[in-house]
């Protein structure tokens, strides 16, 4: 899963004095009270892939959100592009301000092109990926999208692989929620079922017991 990571520096008075702490340790604005916890401290690292499933319901929840974001832009790309290829500016202000507009759009295509390309991938057998992993691990490093594929990708699609192999093919994760609703279904028209067979027997039952009161009446008659 990407995470993204905002960094917070945070500057606490002593004195007569200010001192600005340092974005990679841990700080608190004692003026406020807020602790501050680093990016060492929160370990994201450590945090290994769920599953498929999850990973691709994480890159698409991803993609719509940067579609939201590019439509409240209103002007292209293309135009932010053009203009920083004019250079022609009313001041430093204005150009520092395209570039920085550009930059937000680029990062947002990014993470579109990233759901586009790594989902395919996800959805493929371990022993099909294996094939391509030469191509994708040349220059892994220096390329975000060849790390999340060698790092993220090839990992997870591997181990659900192994371990729906070393159950005997009982378990895929990108079926667990159809085959519970088909649990659920099948526990329903059981239920159902017994239901049915209940309100027969009672019904059965009603229906002796008037006959034996009917026979009883005509005992007495005669």
């Amino acid at each position: 899963t990407t995470t993204t990571t905002t960094t917070t520096t945070t500057t606490t008075t002593t004195g007569r004095g200010q001192r600005r702490g340092s974005a990679n340790t841990v700080g608190s604005a004692n003026t406020v009270g807020i602790g501050i916890v680093s990016l060492q401290d929160m370990k994201v690292r450590d945090i290994e892939p769920i599953s498929i499933r999850n990973e691709i319901q994480v890159l698409r929840h991803i993609q719509t959100q940067a579609r939201k974001s590019l439509q409240r832009f209103p002007e292209p790309l293309t135009l932010d592009h053009k203009l920083l290829k004019a250079n022609r500016w009313m001041d430093a202000n204005h150009r520092n301000c395209i570039m920085m507009r550009a930059s937000e759009k680029e990062t947002l295509h990014w993470y579109i092109d990233l759901a586009d390309k790594a989902i395919p991938l996800l959805n493929m057998k371990w022993p099909h990926l294996k094939a391509k992993s030469m191509y994708y691990r040349s220059g892994a490093y220096r390329r975000r999208f060849n790390y999340y594929v060698t790092m993220v990708i090839f990992p997870l699609v591997k181990r659900e692989y192994e371990m729906k192999n070393k159950s005997g093919g009982g378990l895929d994760f990108n079926n667990v929620h159809t085959k519970t609703n088909i649990t659920n279904n099948n526990n329903n028209n059981n239920k159902q079922h017994v239901h049915q067979k209940n309100k027969d027997d009672a019904a059965k039952k009603s229906s002796r017991n008037n006959a034996r009161r009917i026979k009883g009446q005509n005992i007495l008659e005669l």
